[in-house]
């Protein structure tokens, strides 16, 4: 019976923490409310479940004993994966409302300006430039595909 290595349990805890801090202080000042209720749910019930589901297998890793159940379509594997689902998807909605809120402070706003125009410029001087040229070849090289299977296509015989 394997483990995981030691920074993926760190990283895990962390994450964890992230999400129960941020789904209680969400549910507290009543924004995303049911959203926050469900992920502080989540990210209580989900490490012990995992940790007592994952107890049970003879060989592998966590995630492979996990990955083998739910391709045998059993059903605590499922909730355990939709839960690691909801988790990553409450993270990225904290995230857009805190970059939202972000943006709105003219300091903030001024650097993302300045770091969007940089970010513009180079894309529009190296990156466009090498990509316009790929399309040109791959157009190409359609065009030239499609010509030679025009050219070996049997002539058509009309109907009477």
């Amino acid at each position: 019976m394997e483990s995981m290595p030691a920074g993926f349990w760190v990283l895990y805890g962390i994450i964890l923490s992230l999400v129960l801090i941020s789904s209680i202080i969400y549910w507290v000042i009543r924004k995303f409310s049911p959203l926050a209720a469900i992920a502080l749910i989540f990210s209580l019930l989900l490490p012990l479940i995992s940790f007592v589901y994952t107890v049970q297998r003879t060989e592998g890793s966590p995630y492979e004993y996990i990955m083998i159940q739910l391709q045998a379509d059993h059903w605590l594997a499922i909730f355990i994966a939709v839960g690691y689902v909801y988790i990553s998807i409450w993270l990225l909605i904290v995230l857009a409302d805190l970059l939202i809120k972000a943006y709105k402070i003219p300091y903030v706003y001024d650097r993302l300006n300045w770091l969007g125009n940089k970010i513009a410029h180079y894309w529009n001087r190296y990156i466009y430039q090498h990509m316009k040229r790929w399309l040109l070849v791959i157009k190409e090289k359609l065009s030239n595909k499609k010509n030679k299977n025009e050219l070996h296509e049997e002539p058509r015989k009309e109907s009477q």
